[in-house]
């Protein structure tokens, strides 16, 4: 299946519609002949943070809150992308193409649209946090710690909290 993001005058994403792989090569003129007229840009479910990922979940037990991150396994040689879902984080392989993401991330209601970089770009959580040029997501100014605790952002003093628990 292929994924379709309508975008609006502002190119901010409005929806997202999946058609059948055959009709992803014409599938903005395929939306439109269906009555959905606009403008659509195709989106991968399996790209995010600028890479693309298997489609195949290898994990999804551990319960943290944390922020999306990637991972590095020296025994693998593997890159693991976590992704938060609630409270349960989902793990993705690299897919073995992975040089083939398709606009660095999945589109979201809400994401913007950049023509330039051919991207689409979640919304900025806070107003600290920077855009990453190389994943074209956003970037705490402080890197998220890593001593084990739980961590959410406060945004009022710019720094990592711990999360009791």
């Amino acid at each position: 299946m292929a994924n379709f993001a309508l975008i609006d005058n502002n190119n901010i994403v409005q929806t997202i519609n999946v058609v059948n792989n055959t009709e992803a090569v014409s599938g903005q003129a395929f939306l439109n002949s269906l009555g959905l007229v606009g403008t659509w840009i195709q989106t991968s479910y399996n790209s995010r943070a600028g890479v693309h990922y298997s489609n195949v979940p290898t994990d999804t037990t551990t319960k943290v809150d944390t922020v999306s991150s990637m991972k590095f396994d020296p025994l693998s040689g593997l890159y693991t992308y976590v992704e938060q879902v609630s409270s349960t984080i989902t793990h993705y392989t690299l897919s073995a193409d992975n040089l083939s993401h398709l606009r660095y991330n999945y589109a979201g209601i809400g994401y913007y649209y950049d023509s330039v970089r051919d991207a689409f770009i979640p919304p900025k959580p806070f107003n600290s946090w920077v855009l990453n040029e190389s994943t074209c997501t956003w970037k705490a100014p402080i890197d998220y710690p890593s001593d084990g605790n739980n961590y959410q952002w406060n945004e009022s003093n710019t720094s990592w909290t711990v999360v009791p628990g």
